[in-house]
């Protein structure tokens, strides 16, 4: 543990300084209002509209010792917590299947007289009936890359997801590089 408490095994990038807040309360369980703020780098009053905020949502409490508010951890902030890091935990796995799937795709060498640079390039090949078998392939090959980079980029975005939404296309493009692969296989 460093000297905030925190785990940081269990560290995860927060989206939220609000996010922070909770992460710290959770870590400590019981943590001085003051602290907080230091801990934060914010001022007192914006930590106390915050905690305000979070007690009437159930997500921690508040409780005085002398004039001292402390912030104290809930069953909720628990589950918050462990929600959280089980969404960080899927997005890791998910990215690294897709990493996965881009380096078997790039070991698979295709030569095109095709040079495709982005998505337009990309549908005016398509529309093409008189590719040759390369060219297709190639054509398959930058649709998969293309589309596995965008839920790259969707995972490292860090805003809300749907991560159910985001399997779905990912099983899809793993069938679609099947499908390529089995395509290229033929061609040998």
């Amino acid at each position: 543990m460093n000297k905030e408490g925190i785990n940081n095994e269990k560290r995860i990038d927060l989206t939220t300084a609000v996010d922070s807040l909770v992460l710290l309360v959770n870590a400590k369980k019981r943590v001085p209002l003051e602290e907080v703020s230091k801990t934060l780098g914010l001022p007192d009053s914006i930590v106390n509209e915050w905690a305000t905020f979070l007690e009437e949502e159930n997500i921690l409490k508040i409780e005085y010792q002398l004039t001292t508010p402390f912030l104290v951890e809930t069953e909720d902030t628990k589950k918050i917590v462990e929600e959280k890091l089980n969404l960080e935990i899927e997005r890791d796995l998910i990215s690294r299947k897709i990493l996965v799937m881009l380096a078997a795709i790039d070991k698979v060498s295709v030569v095109s007289t095709l040079n495709l640079k982005n998505e337009e390039d990309l549908k005016k090949v398509i529309i093409n009936k008189n590719l040759s078998r390369n060219d297709r392939l190639y054509a398959q090959k930058f649709y998969l890359k293309l589309r596995l980079n965008e839920l790259l980029d969707l995972l490292k975005n860090r805003k809300p997801l749907d991560i159910f939404k985001i399997n779905e296309k990912l099983m899809t493009l793993e069938r679609k590089k099947k499908i390529f692969e089995n395509n290229f296989k033929k061609e040998r």
